[in-house]
């Protein structure tokens, strides 16, 4: 608790610091709207597309939002990162990676204005497996990237600390939950 009372005589000795803190580099306020209208993503997956044995290429459609107030755009690959539980493989669970790409050339976003993307993976009929805690990344060209943390094909979303909760129970046990 001494640091309290440091902090606070720090500021009774000049009661014009309490200024330079709010007005100082821009002030508090500044720094509050540059949080505030930070470029971020919201995904809404609409369909998974998982690999079906019919075409030769996965397909996801998703929907991107802008969530800043500056424009920006969606880079063309969507990676995927999925793991084949034991039961379905010889050895320990296999962690597989997939690229999806955006098949629109306008992958511009407007802020606060949803658009509609699909996404395609061509993969081999030998990598058709049935994947469990998948995570999509999705990239902005400015800005921080957005994961979507999916359990398995019924497209159950998770947070990202259920995720890595039930991933660490996932990579010990090597059994998925029913």
């Amino acid at each position: 608790m001494d640091w309290i009372n440091d902090i606070v005589s720090y500021f009774q000795k000049d009661p014009l610091r309490i200024l330079a803190l709010l007005g100082g580099s821009g002030g508090i306020g500044y720094w509050i709207s540059l949080y505030r209208n930070r470029i971020r993503l919201q995904v809404r997956i609409i369909d998974l597309g998982l690999f079906n044995r019919q075409s030769e290429h996965a397909c996801i459609r998703l929907e991107v939002e802008n969530l800043g107030n500056t424009p920006t755009s969606l880079k063309p690959i969507v990676s995927l990162k999925g793991f084949i539980p034991r039961v379905m493989t010889k050895y320990d669970n296999v962690k597989r990676f997939y690229k999806y790409t955006i098949q629109s050339p306008d992958r511009s976003l407007s802020p606060h204005v949803p658009k509609t993307f699909n996404a395609i993976c061509r993969v081999d009929d030998d990598e058709r497996p049935f994947l469990w805690y998948m995570t999509y990344v999705f990239k902005p060209t400015r800005g921080r990237e957005c994961r979507i943390y999916v359990q398995s094909a019924d497209g159950k979303i998770l947070t990202r600390v259920k995720y890595f909760i039930e991933m660490i129970r996932f990579r010990i046990s090597g059994k998925v939950p029913i």
